[in-house]
């Protein structure tokens, strides 16, 4: 196996490998996909030392999702990781995973995409200090909660941010922030107010790009957009798609107030549940991929 560079689990459960480390003679692997079920995250990642792509899928377990970023540190070569953490989609309430120790991500990462992980903005401050990190992906409720204050100095060379589905409805940034973005690309963002005006102010944004977000976050980028053309500035261009439509319901500030008078601060309401009736046909479903 020591010409092995891909490896992907496919969904079976990750056994620990052999104590012996070159007995599978796994070092060479550099890409690795694990959608497992597994307690050996530290061995099997001291099994793949070089590995510079990392693609996981976690089960919603708030150990496995501890011992898997303990882990990590056996990766110090790692350059790009997603993180998907499984919330099955008929699953309407669960408990919210408290935020466990990123400081542990290797700091050699340039791209990093959370899926589901259910953080609060506030503990969006463990990701701003990562020194090389240039691609940022937060999907389906990777961090959630209405206010997003992002501090002074973080993340100097981002250069992609992209935010896929959220309840974020006041942001704000301070002018020094993000100081290298060159794209920002925001998705399904429906209660999105505004985009800060300081984005504009950043010296190499190159495009706003929205998909099915609010009239008032398109307006807001249109503004900053007339704002820069005043000032000379020919390179940005701002782009809206299917402004205004809404294709999931979305569960609202109010909804997770009552939530957690019911049932606990800690209890999320499954932003993807689908509810299906049983006279609904399959033609009528709709998808987002």
């Amino acid at each position: 196996m020591s010409s092995l560079r891909h490896f992907c689990s496919g969904g079976i459960s990750m056994p620990a490998p052999p104590k012996a480390k070159k007995f599978l003679r796994l070092e060479n692997i550099n890409e690795l996909s694990l959608n497992t079920v597994s307690s050996n995250w530290k061995e099997i990642f001291m099994a793949v030392p070089n590995v510079k792509v990392l693609d996981a899928v976690i089960n919603l377990d708030p150990n496995g999702l501890n011992n898997f970023l303990d882990s990590l540190i056996c990766l110090a070569d790692l350059q790009k990781l997603r993180i998907h953490l499984a919330v099955p989609p008929d699953v309407r309430f669960f408990q919210r995973l408290s935020a466990p120790l990123w400081d542990g991500l290797p700091t050699n990462l340039k791209s990093l995409t959370l899926d589901g992980t259910y953080l609060l903005w506030t503990e969006m401050t463990m990701l701003s200090n990562l020194p090389k990190l240039e691609v940022l992906k937060l999907k389906y409720y990777a961090f959630q909660g209405s206010n997003w204050n992002l501090d002074e100095g973080g993340f100097k060379n981002l250069k992609l941010l992209a935010i896929y589905m959220t309840n974020l409805v006041h942001w704000y940034t301070a002018s020094d922030s993000l100081p290298s973005l060159e794209y920002l690309v925001l998705s399904h963002c429906y209660k999105l107010k505004e985009i800060p005006t300081e984005i504009g102010d950043i010296p190499t944004l190159k495009l706003i790009e929205l998909h099915y977000c609010s009239e008032a976050a398109v307006t807001s980028a249109e503004e900053i957009l007339d704002e820069q053309q005043s000032f000379g500035n020919e390179v940005l261009a701002v782009r809206a798609f299917y402004t205004g439509v809404h294709f999931f319901e979305m569960k609202g500030e109010e909804d997770e107030v009552a939530i957690a008078s019911d049932y606990g601060p800690d209890m999320k309401y499954n932003h993807m549940f689908m509810g299906v009736s049983e006279n609904t046909s399959c033609s009528n479903s709709s998808s987002f991929v």
